[in-house]
């Protein structure tokens, strides 16, 4: 059962004053229509935030911290308290919309975004929630309803906790439905396929639809394909569950599974990288032009035909080898993934990018920005930068993660207007709108990048006062004016009931924010072992003139980091800090990478 009140004990915090940070949630609170109130609901956040999550301050306008204060905020809304009609017992889950939506599993359950979810809640204190949604998705959910990197999800859970008596408990588990996708979404050695299919045994196949990224360009109309998405998945569960056995001692398991993820990572490194364009793409099951009979290869002429934000997945787990890093320049590049709101999901320059206002469906991943995808980008980005950062030098660096995060927080945002559905921009090139073209192309004018050191010219609040414009995130949004597309959609549609209601998306949980802070900006590198703490704070030089994060458990310690560049913000003296339960244990004097020996304060 929920205690709603506070249990009161402030010890883990030696640095910050919660209570500065309140005003956060009294304005989330003040602001919100609480539409769906669930099991913590407004009345509770507070003190149930208090209790549970590490506190976090950082200057600029102050976008990333009110933005990392509001996903907490939000977050809390999705844990539910269910009983099991199969067992009666109960415990907790966590939901992707509030709303009881139709193509949901029980308990209102998806699995698409599960890997976020429990990224995102294994910096929760009470270890409790994660734990019981991790069992739930192996005892009674649909972990295969849609793509879902379950195995490397417990294990990051697991390295944050630095216990692996979970994982112990769930491997079997793990291994099974490892061994499902395997049989359902591969072509087998010797299977015999029907004429026109590109057979390559072991390599993953899927629908954008199972990914989770309807109408993407790349789909081919929903349309099987060997995607990197579900083999970046697949190869990087290999590769967790390889760690798993090898953390708990079974090293014949281990080797079984480090050489089934060398499989995957060949074929997807052979296969679905396009030598011409530089990236990985997705190579149709079923092409609609027959693969020539005098071809030596490799399908590089039936991959498709754009660059979609998803090849840059495979970075999420660490797998590509270093020549495929110049996949990278397409990141910032305004012809390919960059825009002011948020990055695209396709590249700008494909003529079928679009942001699409009259498409018969809602949920579209042609273009539009999606925080789902932009969460996996920066994480695969801060890998990068964690392990290659000199070779990806000529590609991207901090100052590119940086802007690309204060983007996202700024993305956030929401500006309240009494119109019956919000306006429908046109494309510059195509004029005032008509009754016909309420569909706005790409107009390759797009703002100038970020710059952190100055004000931003493209945030939404110019107009309207601060009490104007809320915190909020949804389902995907323009990239070039924040507007969030699919519910602009929906409500013209009249919010139909076969959709979710009213405001489905409101405080949608379908990606992370927090994680990103904590191990990007703040640096903080999850290890399995007791040996060595690892921070490594992905910040440009001189961005910042403080930031501290206070309060976080990792391994069973309090973790304090802070950067104070006069010395008199934070009681301790100016430069980096590390401190172990309150005690300074290591010092610089700027943010750089430390290594710190844990196991002494254990």
């Amino acid at each position: 059962p929920k205690s709603v009140a506070s249990s009161g004990d402030l010890s883990r915090f030696y640095v910050l004053k919660v209570q500065n940070f309140k005003h956060h949630i009294d304005k989330l609170n003040r602001n919100d229509e609480e539409l769906n109130p669930q099991y913590f609901n407004n009345a509770d956040s507070w003190n149930f935030l208090v209790d549970n999550i590490p506190f976090f301050e950082c200057p600029h306008q102050k976008d990333i911290e009110r933005t990392y204060y509001f996903r907490w905020w939000s977050y809390r809304k999705h844990i539910q308290y269910v009983t099991s009609p199969l067992t009666s017992m109960s415990f907790f889950v966590i939901t992707e919309f509030l709303p009881k939506v139709p193509w949901s599993g029980v308990f209102n359950t998806i699995s698409c975004a599960a890997g976020h979810h429990l990224r995102e809640g294994r910096w929760l204190i009470n270890s409790t929630y994660m734990e019981d949604y991790s069992r739930f998705w192996l005892r009674e959910g649909n972990p295969t309803q849609y793509s879902f990197w379950i195995a490397d999800s417990i294990r990051a859970l697991c390295l944050v906790n630095g216990n692996f008596t979970l994982a112990r408990e769930l491997l079997p588990a793990l291994k099974a439905n490892f061994a499902k996708l395997r049989r359902t979404n591969t072509i087998q050695p010797g299977e015999r396929v029907e004429a026109g299919v590109i057979s390559i045994p072991g390599l993953y196949f899927n629908t954008d639809n199972r990914d989770g990224m309807e109408f993407s360009i790349g789909g081919q109309d929903g349309l099987r394909a060997y995607r990197p998405t579900l083999n970046s998945y697949q190869c990087g569960e290999a590769l967790a569950i390889s760690r798993l056995s090898k953390e708990l001692g079974d090293s014949e398991q281990a080797d079984k599974y480090a050489a089934i993820a060398a499989e995957i990572k060949k074929l997807l490194q052979e296969v679905l990288w396009d030598e011409k364009a530089l990236f990985f793409k997705a190579l149709p099951y079923r092409p609609h032009d027959p693969l020539p009979t005098n071809s030596s290869n490799s399908y590089q002429s039936q991959l498709v035909s754009v660059r979609e934000l998803i090849g840059f997945t495979p970075w999420f787990f660490n797998i590509p080898s270093d020549d495929k890093l110049v996949a990278w320049g397409q990141l910032m590049d305004r012809n390919g993934f960059y825009a002011p709101h948020g990055l695209t999901t396709a590249e700008q320059r494909h003529p079928k990018f679009a942001i699409d206002y009259l498409s018969s469906h809602e949920c579209l991943w042609n273009g539009p920005s999606w925080p789902y995808a932009t969460s996996v980008t920066l994480a695969a980005l801060a890998n990068v930068l964690n392990t290659k950062e000199k070779l990806a030098a000529p590609f991207v660096d901090k100052e590119a993660f940086f802007n690309l995060t204060l983007s996202y927080a700024r993305s956030h945002r929401r500006t309240l207007s009494t119109a019956p559905f919000p306006a429908f921009p046109a494309s510059p090139a195509l004029g005032a709108p008509g009754v016909g073209e309420l569909r706005l192309f790409h107009p390759l004018q797009e703002a100038p990048p970020l710059n952190p050191a100055t004000p931003d010219p493209s945030r939404i609040a110019t107009t309207v006062s601060e009490e104007k414009v809320v915190s909020w995130i949804d389902e995907n949004l323009n990239p070039f004016t924040g507007e969030w597309v699919s519910r602009a959609i929906l409500q013209r549609w009249g919010w139909p009931a076969n959709k979710g209601g009213r405001e489905r998306g409101k405080d949608y949980n379908h990606s992370t924010f927090v994680d990103l802070v904590i191990t990007g900006l703040v640096g903080l590198r999850p290890r399995p072992s007791n040996e060595l703490l690892v921070i490594n704070p992905l910040l440009p030089p001189h961005i910042w003139d403080y930031f501290c994060i206070d309060g976080l458990k990792y391994h069973g310690v309090i973790i304090t980091v802070l950067w104070d560049k006069s010395g008199l913000r934070y009681g301790h003296e100016k430069g980096f800090h590390v401190l172990i339960n309150g005690i300074k244990v290591a010092s610089a004097s700027r943010p750089r990478k430390l290594k710190i020996k844990l196991s002494q304060f254990l």
